[in-house]
Order: C-alpha cells, then sequence, then structure tokens
C-alpha cells in the first residue's frame, strides 16, 4: 500500500482508500509478505540454534570443572583417611612385633639371654620398620588415589600397587615376614624349637585347606 503523507487531508485520504488497489500489485505484496515472514523464521530459528548451543557448551564445561574439582576433593579427602589408617595400622604392627617377642623369648630363653642376643634383637626390629625389609603394604584401586596415598607414605615402607579400575580401596599388610623373621633370628642364636613349631603348624594347615602363608 501507497505510503500516505502526515500532511493529507482527510478528504483525499478517504478517497484513496475508496480506490482499492489492483489484484496483481495484492499478490505481489503478499508473497513479498510471506517471503519475509520465511526469511524472519529462518534467521530466528538460526539465532535461537547458535544462543541454544552456546548456552550448551557452556553448561558442559561448567559441570566438567564442578565435577573435575568433587573428584579431586574425594581423592584428597580419603586419601586422608586412608594415611591415618595405614599409620595406626603399622603403629599397631610395630607393637605386635614387641607382643611376638616378649611371648616366644620368655619360656626358651628367660636368663640365658645376653647382650649380644639383645643387639641382635634390636637389629632384626629395626629391619622389620625399615627400607631393608620387614613390613609390606599392598594398596589396591583407582590410579588417583592409590598415587595420592602412596605419596603420603614414608619413604620406609615397602609398597606395592594395584590398579583397578573401581571406587574402592584395599590397604592389605603381609604380617608373615615379621613372623618368619623371628623365627630365622631365634634359630640363630640356637632355640630351634620356635622353627619346629611354625613347620608342625604350616604343615596342619596345609592339610587343613588354610590360606595362611606357608613358612620357608
Amino acid at each position: 500500500m501507497e505510503a500516505v503523507s502526515g500532511r493529507l487531508a482527510l478528504p483525499e485520504f478517504l478517497a484513496r482508500l475508496g480506490n482499492p488497489l489492483p489484484s496483481e500489485c495484492v499478490d505481489d505484496r503478499e508473497l513479498e509478505i510471506a517471503a519475509a515472514y520465511r526469511k524472519g523464521l529462518e534467521e530466528g530459528e538460526t539465532e535461537a540454534l547458535a544462543a541454544s548451543n552456546k548456552i550448551l557448551a557452556e553448561s558442559i564445561a561448567r559441570h566438567r570443572s564442578e565435577i573435575e574439582a568433587a573428584r579431586k576433593a574425594w581423592v584428597e579427602g580419603e586419601a586422608d583417611c586412608l594415611e591415618r589408617l595405614v599409620l595406626q595400622s603399622l603403629a599397631a604392627i610395630r607393637g605386635e612385633i614387641c607382643d611376638a617377642v616378649a611371648r616366644i623369648l620368655s619360656p626358651v630363653v628367660g636368663r640365658h639371654l645376653t647382650e649380644q642376643a639383645i643387639a641382635r634383637l634390636l637389629a632384626e626390629i629395626r629391619k622389620l620398620t625399615s627400607d631393608e625389609g620387614g613390613i609390606k603394604l599392598k594398596i589396591s584401586g583407582p590410579s588417583d588415589l592409590v598415587q595420592e596415598l602412596v605419596s603420603r607414605l614414608d619413604d620406609a615402607v615397602i609398597v606395592e600397587t594395584v590398579i583397578a579400575d573401581t571406587c574402592e580401596v584395599a590397604v592389605s599388610i603381609d604380617k608373615t615376614v615379621i613372623e618368619l623373621s623371628l623365627g630365622r633370628w631365634l634359630m640363630s642364636i640356637g632355640v630351634h624349637e620356635y622353627g619346629a613349631t611354625q613347620e608342625e603348624r604350616a604343615g596342619t594347615r596345609g592339610h587343613s585347606g588354610s590360606q595362611e602363608a606357608v613358612p620357608e
């Protein structure tokens, strides 16, 4: 429709309204309107899709960062807890070493224990709790948590790691080394009864189907 000037007199405006446009002009105008509508719709869909993709990408990046931060916090928290448990276990094992020595030596050595034997005993205990051998840990679990725990342990502790695709972490301690080492020390100072008893126990366990370790 032709634009109407703001200065057009009212009678002239009304007269023009009374003269309809030719049909071909109406068809062309409808086509133009339809084309403009389709173009606007396509542009709107394109802009909406771009905005949606941008929001989705930002949301994914934000949640990925949140998940990584939560995972890191979980690993550090679990490592702190496991570190305390391992240190408590090591302290308990050292106490068990002293208890085992007192239990074994009291009936078989008594007053014949010399200063040399005491020195050997102290050396054996130091070896059991040092990097020369003795206490061994086996830690299994997810890689990041296992590595975090291992990094916090004392260098003197012997550690075997097993990486597993699981959320659980297992820590096992080989106490068999303690008993075997004490048995060898007792036999080195001439006390063979304990070694023989250990062999008898091992034979009995072998017949009973137990899964406990057999002394070498």
